[in-house]
């Protein structure tokens, strides 16, 4: 489902929500999980294909990813992944 679909509205920004994915899907594949990195990465990306690129700052790219809609849960913490795991099985 889109975020549009379900009323999401976003500015016109350099880290619109598919870019904001993107480096975090960076992050979370590079070995050492760094943020800082991954920010880089997808600034050369955008620049690369002619995109307007903003600050290597990750701390920019840290608050674009904290907008991103994400489903809500009643996840609380590990132990209560443990629990749901069990209650699978």
């Amino acid at each position: 489902m889109s975020c549009e679909a379900i009323g999401h509205k976003y500015r016109n920004r350099i880290c619109p929500p598919y870019v904001t994915l993107c480096g975090t899907l960076l992050q979370a594949f590079d070995d050492k999980k760094s943020q800082s990195k991954a920010v880089i990465k997808l600034m050369n990306q955008l620049s690369e294909v002619g995109r307007p690129t903003g600050s290597h700052d990750s701390s920019s790219f840290c608050t674009a990813r904290q907008r991103l809609p994400a489903p809500r849960s009643d996840h609380q913490g590990p132990a209560r992944h443990e629990e749901l795991l069990d209650k699978e099985l």
